[in-house]
This record gives structure tokens, C-alpha cells and sequence, in this order.
């Protein structure tokens, strides 16, 4: 999977990605919620490419895999809604590190292979912070977005993912 343009912010400290790549496994469940695959690893930024922000670049470190959850598929439209569970992520510029843990939302669409995630204030809070002073207390939420495009092994296409409306 594949982003190009990942923004999120930390009270008020903007974060912006202009790359992300990732390894996911999805594949069709029953139920709901039903777990439909994980993200088994994530790179954030890449070499000439940092993640940026007004403390200088970002590095983010991803403690994977993570669950991916559905909670609402429509097989009319082929969307599923649902979130990413276990989300965790250690963060640092310079010498301020906090890291994030949570749940993040998303809506996939089966058509294009579009993970497209959004997280909410309260989903993922800053659980450790050293150095960020009242800039990054614990507490604090990350919110972000970003759309990823996922493709199956060996194609050019995304995967279905095909659950049951609640």
C-alpha cells in the first residue's frame, strides 16, 4: 500500500508526510465487527523524503502489525467502513519523542483500492512525551488523514474485502 500525502497534527504541531508505504494483509471476513486482515509493517517518510514539521523533520516509528477491523460493508457501493485497531506509533524530532497509541478509522472502497484513513480527536492520544512540554502532553490527540492505495499481491488491482451489513 501506498500513500503520497499523509497530514496529521498534534495540538497544533503539523505533521505532514508526502510518502508512506506499508505491507497490509486484507481479506474477506463475516460479521461485524469482523477482523479482515492487518498491517504488518509501515514506513513513514522515505530517504529524501522526510516527514516534516515546525520542529524540523519527523521520524516515526511504527509498532505493527496492527488489526484492521470492519465494522459496516455495503455491497451495493462495495465500501466497508471500519478502523484500525492497536494502532502505535513512536514519534520524535530532535530530542522531543511522545508516541501515539489508539484506533484510527477508515473507509476502503473494493472499486479502487482505496484505504482512506481518518483519525478523530480521543483516537489517538499521546500516551508517552519527553521533552515536548505542554507543547505535547499526554493526552493530546493526533489527529490525521491520508489515503492509501492498496493493491493485491501480484496485481494491479485492490483486494475485496466483503462482510455483512449490520
Amino acid at each position: 500500500m501506498n500513500s503520497t500525502n499523509l497530514a496529521m497534527s498534534v495540538n497544533g504541531l503539523n505533521i505532514t508526510c508526502t510518502r508512506s508505504t506499508g505491507l497490509a494483509m486484507l481479506r474477506s471476513a463475516t460479521g461485524n465487527p469482523a477482523v479482515v486482515g492487518s498491517v504488518d509493517a509501515l514506513a513513514f517518510g522515505a530517504t529524501g523524503a522526510p516527514c516534516t514539521s515546525a520542529l524540523g523533520p519527523m521520524t516515526m516509528t511504527p509498532v505493527t502489525p496492527w488489526a484492521v477491523l470492519a465494522q459496516d460493508h455495503d455491497a451495493t457501493t462495495g465500501v466497508t467502513k471500519g478502523h484500525l485497531d492497536r494502532v502505535d506509533i513512536k514519534m520524535n524530532a530532535g530530542p522531543i519523542v511522545f508516541r501515539v497509541k489508539g484506533k484510527v478509522a477508515y473507509t476502503y472502497t473494493n472499486t479502487t483500492g482505496r484505504l482512506t484513513v481518518t483519525s478523530a480527536p480521543g483516537q489517538l492520544l499521546v500516551t508517552e512525551s519527553a521533552n515536548g512540554g505542554v507543547a505535547l502532553p499526554v493526552g493530546s490527540s493526533l489527529i490525521g488523514t491520508g489515503t492509501y492505495l492498496v493493491k493485491a499481491a501480484g496485481t494491479t488491482t485492490g483486494p475485496a474485502i466483503i462482510g455483512t451489513h449490520p
